[in-house]
């Protein structure tokens, strides 16, 4: 669902992209690389435990979950935005 959402949400920020592959490209990864570095930021903020042992640990790993799939449904939109012939 988190996916889907994101998907979804990052299509219809970025309506009416312009034809030229270039500048396309450009918008996208502008769209897209704060997402990718907040998930990244996430993972490395992780736990260096085996077990989740407070509550802390437990919101820092669902928040984890969160960014990296929401992450991922806008990577899979950018690269349907990019390949799309309008």
């Amino acid at each position: 669902m988190i996916f889907q959402n994101s998907y979804t949400l990052f299509i219809k920020l970025n309506n009416g992209l312009p034809q030229n592959y270039r500048a396309r490209g450009g918008i996208i990864e502008s769209a897209f690389r704060p997402l990718l570095n907040n998930a990244h930021t996430a993972l490395e903020n992780l736990p260096h435990k085996q077990t989740v042992a407070t509550v802390a640990d437990a919101q820092c790993l669902i928040e984890a979950y969160v960014k990296v799939h929401w992450a991922l449904g806008a990577r899979a939109a950018a690269m349907d935005l990019y390949c799309a012939v309008e």
